[in-house]
C-alpha cells in the first residue's frame, strides 16, 4: 500500500462503491424456465442460499464494511416462492460515498440488486438466484491536475447473475450469467498500446457499422481474460476475476464473475533491469470491484438449515472518521451441511496498516462440518422418527502481532456447536433448546510476559508507546434457543491522539433454524 490504510480507504472507496453489476461478456446457457407464475410460498426438501452486492471495496484482506452498498441476503431457508430480496441505490447516493478525487472523474448509473428462491415447470425445477445490475459507468474524460486529461471509458448496462438449481430430471446444476451491453474508449492523446490496439481498431468499424457490437465485446472479454486484465494508460485497468460453477450429488453453487476496475492515472511503482522507476503515489490507487453475485441450493434438509459463519478478525477505525472492517468474506457452513465431512478455508490477511502502526495476521482459518438426519431424534427419551442436525463451526488465528502496543496473541481458538438430536428445557422458560456448546483458547504475549487469555469480568489492562492505553478482554458466549454465537475477545487501542483502533477477534456461530 502506497499510504495508511486510512488514506488509501479514502481515495478507494470508489473501489467499492462506483462498482455495482458484475461484467462479463458471453452469456452462459442458464435455465431459461420462468418462475412459477403466482405460486405460494413452500416449504422445499432444499436449502437455498443467494446473497449479492452493488459495490464491495477490500483491501490487504480487510473489507471496510460500510462501503458495502446495495446488499441483498436470502438467508439460508427451505421456503421457495417467498418475495425477493431487492435493493436499488440511486446515482445520488452512490456519488456521496466517493471520495471527492474519484467523484470527479465517475459518473454512474443507478445500481441494483436481487435474491430469490423458487420454483419452476410446475414444481419440477427448484431455483436460487442472485442478480447484480448496474445502469451504466463513465470513467475519465476529464483534465485534473497533475495527469492531463485522463483517457475516457464508458461501459453501458452490465449485468451478472447466479443461479444454482435442482431439477427433478437432471439433479443439481450450477449457472452464471455475464452481460455488457456496450462498451467505448477513448485514448484521446494518452499512449496507445498493442493491447488496445485491436479494441480501438473494432471500436472504428462499429461506430461506421462495419462490424457488430459483439465483436467488439468479444474483444473485450478476450483482453480481461489474458493476465493482468486490460490496462488503460493514465487511468488505470480492468480485471475480470474468476467464476464457480460447482455441483455435486449434494447441491450446487454459482458465484459470478465480478469486474474490478482500478483507479491509477500515475500508476504502480515498478522499477526495470536498469532500476529505472516509473509510475508514482499521488493517486491512492483506487479497486473498484463492480456486483458480487453469489446463489447456492443444497439438500437434503429434513428439519432445520444451518446458519452459521466464521470471521477470524473486524477492526474498527475512530479517528477522522468512522470505519469498519473485516478480514476477509466470512466462511459459512452450507445450508445443508457437508456430509459430516470437516472443511476448512484459509484466510489471507496478512498485515494491517493503521496510523497507529503495522499489525500482522497470519495463520487465520476456519473449519466447519454439519449433517442432517432423517430420523432418530430423542423425545421424552425415547428415540422417534423426527428428523435431527448437528454442526460446528471453529475459527482459527495462528498469531495477531501488534509491535507498537508490545503485544501478541497466539493460537487463539473459537469452537461453536450446535445438536438438535435432544432438546433440553430452558430454566424458567416454557421454549426449549438445542444441545449446543461454545470454547475458546489461546495465549497472550504482553512484553516478555506469557499470559492466559482473560476470563469475563477481569480484562487485562495494559500501556504501551508515549501514553498509549490498551485493554483486552473477553466477551460472554451469545446464547440463543437455535444455537451460538461468539465473539470471545475485543481489543481496544488508544493513542493519546483519540485515536481508537477496536478489533474484535475470534467470531464463530452456528444455529439450526427451524422453518427456515
Amino acid at each position: 500500500m502506497k499510504t495508511t490504510l486510512r488514506r488509501t480507504l479514502a481515495a478507494t472507496a470508489a473501489s467499492a462503491v462506483a462498482a455495482a453489476g458484475t461484467l462479463a461478456m458471453t452469456a452462459s446457457p442458464v435455465a431459461a424456465a420462468a418462475a412459477d407464475g403466482g405460486a405460494k410460498p413452500v416449504r422445499t426438501p432444499f436449502a437455498f442460499q443467494a446473497n449479492t452486492s452493488a459495490s464491495r471495496l477490500v483491501v490487504d484482506g480487510i473489507e471496510p464494511l460500510a462501503l458495502r452498498l446495495g446488499a441483498t441476503t436470502l438467508r439460508c431457508t427451505q421456503v421457495a416462492n417467498a418475495p425477493a430480496q431487492e435493493r436499488g441505490i440511486l446515482t445520488e447516493q452512490f456519488e456521496a460515498a466517493l471520495p471527492e478525487e474519484v467523484r470527479e472523474i465517475i459518473n454512474s448509473g443507478p445500481l441494483s440488486t436481487s435474491s430469490r428462491s423458487y420454483t419452476a415447470n410446475g414444481g419440477r425445477l427448484h431455483v436460487s438466484e442472485s442478480v447484480s445490475r448496474l445502469a451504466g459507468l463513465e470513467l475519465g474524460g476529464i483534465p485534473i491536475d497533475g495527469f492531463g486529461t485522463l483517457p475516457r471509458l464508458e461501459l453501458g448496462t452490465v449485468v451478472s447473475k447466479a443461479i444454482a438449481q435442482h431439477s427433478k430430471s437432471g439433479g443439481y446444476s450450477a449457472r452464471t450469467d455475464f452481460s455488457l451491453l456496450d462498451f467505448d474508449l477513448d485514448l484521446g492523446d494518452n499512449p496507445v498500446t498493442p493491447q488496445l490496439q485491436p479494441i480501438l481498431d473494432l471500436l472504428e468499424q462499429v461506430e461506421a457499422g462495419a462490424a457488430p457490437v459483439s465483436a467488439l465485446l468479444a474483444e473485450v472479454e478476450k483482453a480481461l481474460l489474458s493476465a493482468g486484465g486490460l490496462v488503460i494508460p493514465n487511468l488505470g485497468a480492468l480485471q475480470l476475476r474468476g467464476f464457480v460453477e460447482r455441483d455435486d450429488n449434494r447441491g450446487a453453487l454459482a458465484a459470478a464473475r465480478p469486474l474490478t476496475f482500478v483507479v491509477d492515472p500515475d500508476g504502480p511503482i515498478t522499477k526495470d533491469a536498469q532500476g529505472n522507476v516509473t509510475g508514482g503515489d499521488d493517486w491512492a490507487q483506487t479497486a473498484v470491484e463492480l456486483g458480487r453475485a453469489r446463489a447456492a441450493i443444497g439438500g437434503p434438509v429434513y428439519g432445520t438449515v444451518f446458519r452459521s459463519h466464521s470471521v477470524p478478525l473486524s477492526v474498527s477505525l475512530l479517528g477522522l472518521e468512522p470505519l469498519t472492517f473485516q478480514s476477509d468474506t466470512p466462511a459459512v457452513l452450507p445450508c445443508q451441511g457437508t456430509g459430516g465431512q470437516w472443511v476448512t478455508r484459509n484466510h489471507a490477511i496478512g498485515s494491517l496498516l493503521t496510523q497507529l502502526g503495522v499489525i500482522s495476521v497470519g495463520g487465520a482459518k476456519s473449519m466447519y462440518k454439519g449433517e442432517h438426519f432423517a430420523r432418530g431424534r430423542v423425545v421424552k427419551g425415547r428415540v422417534t422418527n423426527q428428523p435431527w442436525s448437528r454442526g460446528v463451526m471453529r475459527t482459527d488465528v495462528g498469531e495477531i502481532s501488534i509491535p507498537f502496543a508490545g503485544l501478541t496473541l497466539t493460537d487463539l481458538t473459537t469452537e461453536v456447536a450446535v445438536n438438535t438430536r435432544k432438546l433440553i428445557k430452558v430454566k424458567n422458560q416454557p421454549l426449549r433448546t438445542y444441545v449446543q456448546r461454545a470454547t475458546v483458547a489461546g495465549k497472550v504475549k504482553l512484553g516478555d510476559q506469557v499470559l492466559p487469555l482473560p476470563v469475563v469480568g477481569k480484562p487485562l489492562e495494559f500501556t504501551f508507546g508515549n501514553g498509549g492505553e490498551g485493554i483486552l478482554a473477553a466477551l460472554p458466549s451469545g446464547t440463543g434457543r437455535l444455537g451460538r454465537a461468539y465473539k470471545p475477545l475485543v481489543l481496544k487501542l488508544i493513542a493519546p491522539g483519540f485515536d481508537v483502533l477496536t478489533m474484535r477477534i475470534g467470531e464463530a456461530n452456528i444455529f439450526a433454524k427451524q422453518k427456515g
